[in-house]
């Protein structure tokens, strides 16, 4: 538990950027080991409320950043937490999607792809956690849609919507015309 308590205060406290990425670059790490984790090693509720407020560029005050990278380094190492998401409380998985959602719509981040990524194994993994949000999903999706770097990550995540009973099957006409 000690590292889960460096962890959430280097988020809570730390204003300078080079020590934010070298702990997101090395975060990415610990959190694909799941032994580790399941074991207990982190509260992975905890750790996804003080991580994903920096996925909001606007609550967090740096020195020497640059938002793309810090973005791009906050949603990416949200993403590995999609593995543990049964693991996680309704409101943490709420706000864990609605992160993601954010991540796939913010045009400033390079981590978009990935977010929808994301999203998309999401859907395959917990389709009923993930049926509440396809319906905004659906529209920002098709806001998206003429962005080239997004057309492929785009056409996997609606061909597994296409394919989940439980994720389509409350489509308006408008959001069937631009699925099927």
């Amino acid at each position: 538990l000690l590292f889960e308590k460096v962890v959430t205060l280097a988020f809570t406290r730390e204003h300078n950027y080079g020590v934010l990425q070298c702990i997101f670059r090395h975060l990415n790490d610990v959190l694909y080991n799941k032994i580790w984790v399941l074991s207990g090693g982190i509260n992975l509720n905890t750790f996804c409320e003080r991580l994903i407020p920096l996925t909001n560029f606007d609550n967090v005050m740096l020195s020497g950043y640059e938002y793309r990278d810090f973005s791009a380094s906050a949603y990416l190492t949200l993403i590995p937490i999609i593995s543990y998401i049964k693991l996680l409380d309704s409101e943490t998985q709420r706000q864990l999607i609605l992160a993601l959602l954010n991540g796939v719509m913010d045009i400033k981040s390079t981590a978009n792809e990935e977010c929808l990524d994301a999203l998309t194994i999401c859907s395959l993994e917990t389709p009923a956690i993930l049926a509440r949000y396809i319906a905004g999903m659906i529209e920002d999706l098709k806001r998206l849609s003429n962005v080239q770097s997004m057309a492929v990550p785009i056409l996997k995540c609606i061909s597994v919507i296409i394919h989940e009973p439980q994720l389509n099957s409350d489509f308006t006409h408008q959001q069937n015309m631009f699925v099927f």
